[in-house]
């Protein structure tokens, strides 16, 4: 029951300084760009909608902090710090609810980010740039077709005029192979649709490059055929964020992509940084809140309360801001995500080892 009391508090304040920060964020947001939006009241609600669930991504692990130190406080204002420890409650007691309920949002939210969670602002961004929901053009990309050992059985170049990721469809197909720096075989369709892990081109007319020119004979054959297929694997949103310069995926998708960037033989160190902020990088929110309590008094009569949180809230917002800061030259590559993002989760973590 002693659990449940302090855990009451702490899911209280983190919800109201959640909700208070994300709102803020919008609102604030939301002035600066109004005039930028389309006049649809349907798609302002919407742009409202997903960059408060991309404020919330942003807030809420500087939200458990937060929610913890008002906790403290309220604990220490009231006396029931004294009152818990009385009956015979340890740190290591009055911690625990609070912790572990902390490691459960975080959980929580990661979880969350294997939905369409994850791309709230790609769909704020899309109704601000686009004026409507996302649909990217003029895709152009290679795509190495490789069998289980790895060998390489072709090269293609693929281009697409426009590209529906969320509604797995593509206009405008036109597929290059090349053998031997030459184009051997072009391939062109009005559209193509993801299905069983594959692109399906339908209706395409291939043109094919005679090997040996022969005299009356034409150097172009060409064929029409239902269906080809090609790009196993590659998902919609996954060629789409291949261009970006922070790569948004949910996780499902992060994880896919970095396996085909991989096998492709393409750099996978933004997918890594994606992978860390979405999965690391929260985790400095419970390990803070073990290291702040450390420095609470256990009544007000000892000290200065009102400077006692004032100075957590500084140093958190502090540790949170470079924290931040990291991730983004990370995503950059000014930084390297293992040592700017893992890195001082674990030096966080050890530190709260030796404090608690």
């Amino acid at each position: 029951m002693k659990n449940l009391y302090i855990l009451k508090f702490f899911i209280k304040y983190f919800l109201m300084t959640l909700g208070g920060l994300s709102l803020f964020f919008v609102i604030l947001d939301f002035s600066n760009v109004s005039k930028e939006l389309p006049q649809s009241v349907n798609l302002k609600i919407l742009y409202f909608y997903y960059q408060f669930l991309y404020a919330s991504s942003i807030m809420y692990p500087i939200s458990l902090v937060f929610g913890a130190i008002i906790t403290f406080g309220k604990l220490v204002k009231d006396n029931m710090l004294i009152a818990l420890y009385s009956v015979g409650y340890s740190n290591r007691d009055i911690l625990t609810p609070i912790f572990l309920s902390s490691i459960a949002i975080v959980l929580l939210f990661i979880s969350m980010h294997t939905t369409e969670y994850a791309y709230a602002k790609s769909s704020a961004d899309d109704i601000l740039n686009r004026g409507s929901l996302r649909n990217t053009n003029n895709l152009f990309f290679k795509y190495d077709h490789k069998n289980k050992q790895g060998v390489n059985l072709a090269n293609y170049y693929v281009f697409f005029s426009r590209l529906y990721p969320f509604q797995k469809v593509s206009k405008g197909v036109r597929i290059f192979r090349i053998e031997d720096g030459k184009i051997a075989e072009i391939i062109r369709a009005g559209n193509a649709y993801y299905n069983n892990n594959n692109w399906v081109v339908s209706s395409a007319r291939v043109l094919k490059n005679v090997k040996t020119l022969q005299l009356q004979q034409e150097a172009i054959k060409m064929e029409d055929k239902n269906e080809f297929v090609i790009l196993k694997g590659f998902k919609p949103a996954i060629l789409e964020r291949l261009f970006e310069s922070e790569i948004e995926f949910n996780l499902i998708d992060l994880i896919e992509a970095m396996k085909l960037l991989s096998l492709q033989g393409f750099s996978t160190d933004k997918t890594k940084v994606s992978l860390y902020n979405i999965v690391s990088y929260p985790f400095f929110a419970p390990i803070l809140i073990l290291i702040i309590f450390k420095f609470f008094p256990v009544s007000g009569r000892f000290a200065n309360l009102s400077l006692v949180i004032f100075s957590a809230i500084i140093v958190s917002l502090l540790i949170w801001g470079l924290l931040f800061a990291m991730v983004k030259l990370s995503f950059s590559g000014t930084l390297i995500g293992e040592f700017a993002i893992n890195l001082p989760v674990i030096l966080m973590s050890i530190i709260a080892l030796f404090t608690v």
